[in-house]
């Protein structure tokens, strides 16, 4: 809730909110780490709150990049928050709750939208370059990156391909994660589709949501549009 610096959390039995927590200022994006947190991006101030489920209460607050835009875990060891105002991604160490790695993109990159390709590599969109920048995950270095025009959010789907949002447009395109082609591309409802954002999962009896769109393991995708219900 960007509104009043808060989370609700849901209890999936009831589908009502149980808790509301305080986090930091203006928080715009969630992840589960696939263990005991969920972490939560604050635009308003560079930071992140990580949230002990077990609690539901905020247990440590993490300083990232300037302006940070969005949040995905890698599937192992680590969650990464890309910085639109510095042009990095910054990486957190689970275990830890500390950064400990600063990831440098091309100047003026200005990075949005970040996923994990259930595989090696952390993608990347850059609003600023108009490319998709490519992590390695082991290294900690960019690989590789993709021309695309006016990349916004980006997620994954189980059919080896990455799914991409484009600023000002209402195509969402999908590229082949081992060529980086684009193979298709989609019309939704209006222009600046507020989907393809990273979502979190189910555990245990709660479920941490966000706007924008979930991948339901199977066939579909769901998109919510800006400016819908």
């Amino acid at each position: 809730n960007s509104g009043d610096d808060t989370v609700s959390r849901i209890l999936l039995t009831t589908s009502s909110v149980d808790k509301t927590i305080s986090v930091g200022s203006s928080p715009t994006e969630i992840v589960w780490d696939g263990g005991s947190y969920v972490y939560v991006i604050n635009s308003g101030d560079n930071t992140v709150s990580r949230i002990l489920t077990s609690t539901g209460t905020v247990d440590k607050t993490i300083s990232v990049g300037a302006n940070p835009s969005c949040i995905a875990w890698d599937g192992g060891s680590y969650v990464y928050v890309t910085n639109r105002g510095s042009d990095t991604v910054s990486r957190i160490l689970i275990s830890s709750g500390n950064v400990d790695a600063t990831i440098s993109l091309p100047t003026g990159s200005i990075p949005e939208g970040i996923a994990w390709d259930h595989s090696n590599h952390m993608w990347v969109t850059c609003s600023g370059t108009n490319k998709i920048e490519r992590i390695i995950i082991s290294s900690v270095t960019l690989d590789t990156s993709y021309s695309v025009s006016n990349p916004s959010l980006v997620n994954y789907t189980d059919l080896n391909c990455m799914v991409i949002s484009h600023d000002g447009s209402r195509i969402v395109s999908q590229m082949y994660i081992p060529t980086g082609d684009l193979i298709h591309n989609y019309t939704t409802y209006n222009n600046y589709p507020n989907g393809l954002y990273n979502f979190s999962y189910r555990t245990g009896n709660y479920f941490g949501a966000i706007a924008g769109d979930g991948y339901d393991g199977e066939h579909y995708l769901y998109i919510v549009p800006d400016g819908t219900a």
